[in-house]
């Protein structure tokens, strides 16, 4: 049975149509309706089999030309190719050799596959010289051929990326889609997951379409427990749609990973997705609950330039690992901003200590580091200290220090530093400082951040801004 979409807006599937259709002999078979629904059916005879084909045929181009998108899944394993396959393992070996997409496409467009039509009118819009018009008519070709084509480009992914399939119930990409996704060409190179539930990543374990992926962004992981007889998942896990994707052999050209909220609750899910990363360039991640870090600061990543990670849950984090992890030479970006247990406890403590700060300093692999964020600290005077001393600051183009304990004392300390004039950005902001430290600072940087500065012995800005606003409805509600 073949399958079409017809998508109105971009703002979800509401108002979405679908349209089945699949002859036997002379009989056809129509399935439509509303997209989510169990629509209607209806069954057309023909006078034989050959007029059933005929009258298919011709219903899937109007379907077409009035904007339907096939999207039948391609389950069919494509008969062995070995030029093919060579072809194929050269650009998984090295995605980003020109020479080889080339010859790819030259072999496709031989074999009468369209594809290679595909990645040709792709390869000639990366050009600059093109006229206007030439641009269009390629545009217009380009979007010609992936309309009639994509559902057999895409494999088992074709359901869920065309029409959004196995989407889980709560999905947010710009309020549109749960997964969107780009070509470079002819391949799949980013891909964005709204909610990573366990269908999705069993199909992506299973894509070899996704082998030049570049960029991968999931913005949450759904929470199931539920198990399937036949799957290997761990037990414990409640990120299971991680834990499957986590065993693809497709990732290896992965170059930047964004992983949003993870509704597991512990760090070493993540460790099995990032060892089938070895060319990973930026990692940003959003941890929950995580006991220990140092398990992912001890993998060798040796093209990791950025490294973000964030949370708004309760977290301890560990950097000892950090100061001895040779493979981080080529990292320039540090940024790390974890907020505290989400309570009211009296004595609040910062998840990032001097100690983690003076293990970023000491690290002896840290030499391209340029960028440094260490937001939410109560290292304060003592770090600013520890900064300066080190030479730590020779280095860096910018420094952000948000969210912190840093008095006029630390302002003076770092302004006396010769070396604090080579910083293009410095932010110092709900820190402790006085208009008096805001002069010292900007008497060397004059466009330095300071703002939403609190008293010394004000702990406020070690909780999460939507508890703080919280606070002050409550406390303004029972003045």
């Amino acid at each position: 049975m073949r399958e079409f979409i017809l998508i109105k807006g971009r703002t979800g599937p509401g108002n979405w149509r679908f349209w089945k259709i699949k002859h036997r002999g002379k009989k056809i078979t129509l399935l439509f309706g509303g997209y989510g629904e169990s629509g209607n059916r209806r069954i057309i005879e023909c006078a034989d089999k050959e007029s059933a084909i005929k009258d298919v045929e011709k219903r899937i181009r109007e379907k077409l030309k009035s904007g339907y998108i096939e999207c039948t899944p391609n389950t069919e394993s494509p008969p062995t190719d070995a030029t093919r396959e060579g072809l194929e393992a050269a650009l998984t070996d090295d995605p980003d050799d020109l020479a080889s997409h080339m010859a790819y496409a030259d072999y496709l467009h031989e074999q009468g596959d369209p594809r290679g039509d595909f990645i040709q009118i792709q390869l000639a819009l990366e050009g600059e010289t093109k006229t206007k018009a030439a641009r269009k008519r390629l545009e217009q070709q380009e979007k010609a051929l992936r309309t009639e084509h994509e559902h057999r480009w895409l494999g088992k992914l074709s359901p869920s990326l065309i029409a959004q399939e196995d989407a889980p119930g709560i999905y947010v990409v710009g309020d549109e889609f749960c997964y969107s996704y780009e070509y470079s060409r002819g391949w799949i190179t980013s891909l964005e997951i709204g909610l990573l539930g366990l269908d999705m990543g069993l199909k992506m374990a299973e894509s070899p379409e996704l082998r030049l992926l570049k960029e991968l962004t999931i913005r949450s992981v759904l929470y199931e427990t539920t198990r399937r007889k036949g799957l290997d998942l761990p037990r414990t896990s409640g990120s299971i749609g991680l834990d499957a994707l986590a065993k693809s052999p497709y990732l290896s050209n992965v170059r930047k990973l964004t992983l949003g909220e993870n509704q597991g609750d512990e760090v070493t899910e993540l460790l099995p997705l990032l060892r089938n990363m070895p060319k990973l360039e930026v990692l940003t991640l959003q941890l929950a609950g995580a006991s220990d870090f140092n398990d992912i600061l001890k993998l060798e990543l040796p093209r990791l330039r950025e490294l973000i990670v964030t949370d708004m849950s309760e977290m301890r984090l560990h950097l000892g690992a950090i100061q001895k992890n040779k493979s981080l030479g080529n990292l320039t970006h540090l940024y790390l901003q974890i907020a505290p247990s989400v309570n009211y406890d009296e004595n609040l403590e910062s998840p990032l200590r001097i100690q983690d700060f003076r293990a970023i300093l000491r690290s002896k692999h840290l030499k391209s580091l340029k960028h440094l964020g260490f937001g939410i600290s109560d290292v304060g005077d003592a770090g600013c200290n520890l900064l300066v001393e080190s030479g730590f600051l020779k280095q860096l183009e910018s420094l952000e220090r948000p969210g912190g304990t840093i008095t006029d004392e630390g302002a003076k300390i770092l302004a006396d530093c010769p070396d604090l004039k080579n910083l293009k950005h410095l932010e110092l902001s709900e820190n402790a400082l006085t208009d008096d430290g805001k002069k010292i600072i900007r008497a060397v940087l004059p466009h330095a951040r300071m703002e939403n500065q609190h008293a010394e012995d004000d702990q406020s800005f070690l909780l999460p801004e939507w508890m703080r606003e919280w606070d002050d409805w409550y406390e303004g509600e029972w003045e």
